[in-house]
């Protein structure tokens, strides 16, 4: 299994319009691609951090996403 993740520090007021993409936008969209093994995403809503991760069946998938 293969990981990428993103770290974003944003504002904290924020927060829940990323958390909408992500749901929305970005997990219909992973979960169309080859080699995908889900997504995950971590918030810190004081700080407006948030950390996204897909994981992925091998490197190759991982780069060609």
């Amino acid at each position: 299994m293969f990981i990428r993740s993103t770290i974003i520090d944003g504002d904290p007021r924020r927060v829940d319009d990323a958390i909408t993409y992500v749901r929305d936008t970005v997990v219909p969209f992973v979960s169309g691609l080859e080699g995908t093994l889900g997504l995950s995403m971590l918030v810190n809503r004081s700080r407006g951090r948030t950390i996204t991760s897909t994981a992925w069946r091998s490197e190759a998938a991982m780069h060609d996403s």
